[in-house]
């Protein structure tokens, strides 16, 4: 209600937007063409995840390009977040630890929205790549604690997997360490039956995969299997007088000259060398950048992962307290160690790899909004296993509430 009432007083759906994700979605449902992101027409791309696209091109083949369409996305996504809030008692059960602290944790992100404009715009799929990430580390949990590693669970864990990397290839590094973790974990007698249910997860993962990389290869000449926006974003990111933040390095102008979105010149570009080739040329300016200045790329790459971390916004208002959630969330996870090791290692294989390509790239804060939850999460499990076992030393996982 918080959300829907945001949008109802706002109006915010009478700003029909235009980013390169809406563009696509608007080429699908008027001609069927996965294409066009920019500022003129450019021709096939792989510059946004299909996942979402494709959702939100849906909406608009059945509602147009209208304000309808636009109130409908907004309700989805608002719908969307306030589901992963109500996940959380899940996560808490599945985790080991008592449900209040899911509940405590889901009440917070519920009540306190720090990230309104992620949760009811529509025009990322944060929100959805949240939820899907929720839906994995349970299944994770399970996976590690009740050492389940039948064919089915399998087949519906690849494809979770699969989904969540068709709506963020931001998965990918995640899901590497989840399964080197998982090697880690089972040995034994255990390897083989784990090494089986890797396979049948992994090819499944390709299963959902391949038809994009197919169409990519067909359309675009290179078998894209995420999208291919990572090289634009990177040279974006990395140049002389640049900021760690994104939000200034747009102030500065920067993006209007060089973005294809903005700029005609570098969309005409796109048009004529194709995207992949585009892109490849822009990766290659930053990476002559960066190996000619390692210096500032480190204290670029630096400064992102701070704030990744401890996250500026505007207005600044809610960062303390988005800060203060961070530290404690740092507190539960090294006190969840002593009794819920498989948990831990969840959120610490979530936390190492999840923001590993943003310390390469301009700062935003919604960067951070698929793993959020964990932050709550993890930060009430410190708060509770603080106050109620600090008195006595101990460190057991039982924390009522």
């Amino acid at each position: 209600m918080i959300r829907l009432g945001y949008i109802v007083v706002t109006r915010q759906y009478l700003d029909i937007q235009g980013a390169e994700l809406e563009r696509v979605a608007r080429s699908l449902a008027a001609t069927d063409a996965f294409a066009n992101p920019f500022s003129i027409p450019t021709g096939p791309t792989a510059h946004p995840a299909p996942g979402y696209t494709f959702l939100l091109g849906g909406v608009y083949a059945l509602l147009g390009n209208t304000v309808a369409a636009e109130a409908c996305k907004q309700v989805l996504a608002a719908l969307v977040s306030a589901a992963t809030y109500a996940l959380l008692p899940f996560v808490a059960v599945a985790c080991g630890f008592a449900q209040n602290i899911g509940i405590w944790a889901g009440l917070v992100g519920a009540l306190l929205p720090f990230r309104l404009i992620n949760e009811t715009k529509g025009n990322v799929e944060a929100p959805y790549t949240a939820a899907l990430l929720i839906l994995i580390s349970i299944l994770t949990v399970r996976l590690w604690r009740e050492r389940e590693l039948g064919a089915g669970l399998a087949v519906i864990y690849g494809l979770l997997w699969g989904l969540g990397m068709f709506f963020a290839p931001t998965f990918l590094p995640v899901l590497c360490a989840v399964f080197i973790v998982s090697a880690y974990l089972f040995r034994g007698g255990e390897r083989g039956v784990f090494a089986r249910f890797a396979v049948i997860a992994l090819g499944c993962v390709v299963l959902v995969l391949s038809p994009w990389m197919v169409r990519n290869t067909l359309r675009l000449g290179s078998p894209v299997w995420g999208r291919d926006n990572f090289d634009l974003e990177f040279e974006l990111s990395n140049y002389d007088g640049a900021s760690p933040r994104m939000d200034e390095n747009k102030d500065s102008g920067h993006h209007g000259r060089l973005h294809p979105l903005y700029s005609v010149d570098e969309a005409l570009k796109v048009r004529e060398m194709g995207e992949v080739a585009y892109n490849r040329q822009r990766l290659a300016t930053a990476i002559a950048w960066a190996k000619g200045h390692p210096g500032e790329f480190a204290r670029l790459t630096l400064l992102r992962g701070w704030y990744f971390w401890l996250p500026v916004s505007r207005p600044r208002i809610k960062d303390p307290v988005v800060w203060g959630i961070t530290v404690l969330a740092f507190l539960g996870l090294w006190r969840m160690y002593a009794s819920h090791r498989e948990a831990a290692l969840v959120f610490t294989a979530l936390w190492v790899a999840f923001p590993l390509v943003y310390y390469l790239i301009q700062a935003v804060p919604r960067y951070r909004y698929p793993i959020d939850w964990t932050f709550l999460i993890l930060a009430v499990f410190g708060a509770y296993s603080f106050i109620h076992n600090s008195g006595n030393g101990r460190h057991d996982h039982t924390v009522h509430g």
